[in-house]
């Protein structure tokens, strides 16, 4: 069970695959279903939200859904749709751009994208000109998933005309195959790349990219280009990549120690909900982190995680008080008990006997795996 505290510190993973994934499906298992062992996986990992990501579809997404909750109906981790699109314009290295678009997982969102899908005109790397064919699996499996491609024009007028720009998030890609490949030395400022930055609310990266979408370094900032997060994922196709990525820090190199792949953890510091994620647009600075450890991790601290209250003569009924880490208000009427509650609560931290003395009723504060009663 997961409580809300309001904006903490969380992992997520905004671009993993599942089995039966459109392309570069790698999820094997001989002893138990596939779909039953990625559910357990995505249960047992430290991350708490996750994109679940396909090509041009959310098939896969509603089935693991539908799969997840049977199993942990009580947990309360957060899934978002995350679409991979390819279009019609090339990057510098003639590949063709991708980019992601990241949806609420409300249910009158889902209920519109597959009316979104059906109106979404499609093209083809082998016929630009291709026309009549749109999002939905039949043209989709004529083109061939690995050839398919929306007009950007086409796609964003479609998203307008079919959303509310509350309802998704469009994430460019800041290095990989089809990205706009950043750094100073590259032709960012192209008219084209400049104008497809605009288009874009947050990039998919890795922390050598923060930098350069915040505007601290050479590169974007002489274009009058706004801040941008960066955030990653760990891209997975198999459950290896499950094992080696998800929520953690992953390298792989060649025999010459060359690296050739590498996987980071991202922490995001929100709600755990599609209108938490959104926050990172307009604090992309200081929402979002790219690093092994929890932000703000206080390891010499003991923090309060909870309040639990309860009256030794049943005055009233027993109460308990989720505490963020960072913030908290206390908020209440003239005599509702804000001092009490607070000096209590100091008192506490000091020593058990003085609070005795104060109040029949009882107060059990916890502070990590330590337990302190009055």
């Amino acid at each position: 069970m997961i409580e809300n505290k309001g904006s903490e510190w969380h992992k997520w993973d905004l671009h993993l695959h599942t089995p039966n994934t459109k392309l570069a499906n790698n999820y094997k298992c001989e002893t138990e279903d596939v779909w039953k062992k990625y559910c357990r996986k995505l249960n047992e990992s430290d991350v708490l939200a996750f994109g679940i990501t396909d090509y041009f579809s959310i098939e896969n997404y509603k089935y693991l859904i539908e799969k997840y909750k049977k199993t942990y109906p009580e947990c309360k981790k957060l899934f978002l749709p995350n679409i991979e699109f390819r279009i019609d314009s090339k990057n510098k290295d003639s590949e063709h751009i991708q980019l992601h678009v990241i949806f609420s997982n409300s249910k009158t969102v889902l209920d519109k994208i597959e009316s979104f899908f059906i109106r979404l005109a499609l093209v083809s790397t082998d016929d630009e000109a291709l026309t009549s064919k749109y999002c939905n699996p039949n043209d989709l499996n004529e083109i061939g998933y690995d050839k398919a491609m929306v007009k950007i024009d086409v796609l964003l007028n479609q998203l307008e005309a079919d959303f509310s720009k509350s309802e998704y998030l469009i994430a460019g890609l800041a290095r990989g195959y089809g990205s706009l490949r950043p750094g100073k030395n590259d032709s960012r400022g192209g008219e084209y790349a400049k104008e497809l930055d605009k288009k874009f609310n947050i990039f998919l990266g890795n922390s050598d990219d923060t930098l350069f979408y915040l505007n601290e370094v050479e590169g974007r900032a002489q274009y009058n280009l706004k801040e941008k997060a960066v955030i990653c994922g760990s891209d997975a196709h198999s459950f290896d990549d499950l094992e080696n990525k998800l929520g953690k820090p992953f390298e792989s190199r060649n025999e010459e120690k060359v690296l050739i792949a590498k996987s980071e953890v991202l922490w995001i510091k929100s709600e755990l909900s599609f209108e938490g994620l959104r926050q990172i647009v307009y604090e992309p600075k200081q929402r979002v982190k790219i690093q092994p450890i929890k932000p703000d991790f206080k390891e010499d601290k003991l923090i309060i995680d909870e309040v639990r209250y309860y009256s030794s003569e049943n005055l009233f009924t027993p109460k308990k008080i989720n505490l963020n880490s960072n913030l908290n208000v206390i908020v209440g009427g003239k005599s509702s008990g804000k001092s009490i509650l607070l000096y209590n609560i100091a008192a506490t931290l000091e020593t058990n006997e003085e609070v005795t003395s104060i109040t029949n009723d009882k107060y059990d504060f916890r502070q990590g795996d330590e337990n302190f009663n009055f």
